[in-house]
């Protein structure tokens, strides 16, 4: 019906193996935690490299001049969200 608690050792090595568990726990966490931010910072990184290219291509090739149209569009293909 009731458990006895262990005694000496044996609650010991108990209670090291609850705290091992949470450490890992907490580690995985974190990890996963920080492995989410980068690939936020990457993303967010990408879209201003993305917004920077396609404002530099309508600064050269203007809306106004029709001429223009397909010079900007393939200005505009060129820009990708990969900053490198």
């Amino acid at each position: 019906m009731f458990k006895r608690k262990p005694k000496g050792a044996a609650a010991a090595s108990m209670k090291m193996d609850v705290m091992a568990r949470t450490s890992r726990t907490v580690a995985a966490a974190i990890g996963l935690v920080v492995l989410l931010l980068v690939v936020l910072l990457a993303w967010i990184g990408g879209e201003l490299h993305h917004r920077g290219c396609l404002a530099e291509a309508e600064l050269r090739y203007p809306v106004a001049e029709r001429s223009l149209d397909s010079e900007r569009a393939a200005a505009a293909d060129r820009c990708s969200r990969w900053p490198f």
